[in-house]
């Protein structure tokens, strides 16, 4: 068991991997679980998960939401602009005096830079980085 998980393991996205560790333990029957935790050094909540993914998926293959999905809808961490709701108008306040172009165009210039905008932000009490700057003024 040892050398086909260690081959298969590593080639496997995280929900194929628990889903994997899942369906070893409980062909091993009771025991299973901690067998393979043994074996592959994976938690143990990771293969009950999986066990439960298992049969979650048989029971219902259709009308499933997170069918071909690796993680569930809405995991992960939350964009910064609904974290720090204040963040945009601050970024705007900043960007306002030194904004270049139309004003009846939908695009503006700035002369300020991405990394020089995220250190002001981030005195100003809004802790964000020169991508994240650069993501929101993109979209």
């Amino acid at each position: 068991m040892t050398a086909r998980l260690s081959g298969l393991l590593p080639k496997l996205n995280e929900r194929d991997r628990r889903l994997a560790l899942g369906a070893e333990a409980k062909s091993w029957g009771r025991g299973g679980i901690e067998e393979v935790h043994r074996a592959t050094g994976a938690a143990r909540n990771t293969m009950v998960r999986g066990i439960r993914e298992l049969s979650e998926d048989q029971a219902d293959d259709e009308g499933n939401q997170n069918a071909g999905r690796v993680r569930r809808l809405g995991g992960g961490r939350k964009r910064v602009e609904a974290a720090d709701p204040e963040l945009v108008p601050a970024l705007d306040a900043l960007i306002e005096p030194g904004t270049r172009g139309d004003p009846e165009s939908a695009v503006r210039w700035t002369t300020k830079s991405t990394r020089k905008l995220a250190e002001e932000l981030t005195s100003c009490g809004h802790p964000v980085s020169a991508s994240v700057v650069a993501k929101i003024l993109r979209s």
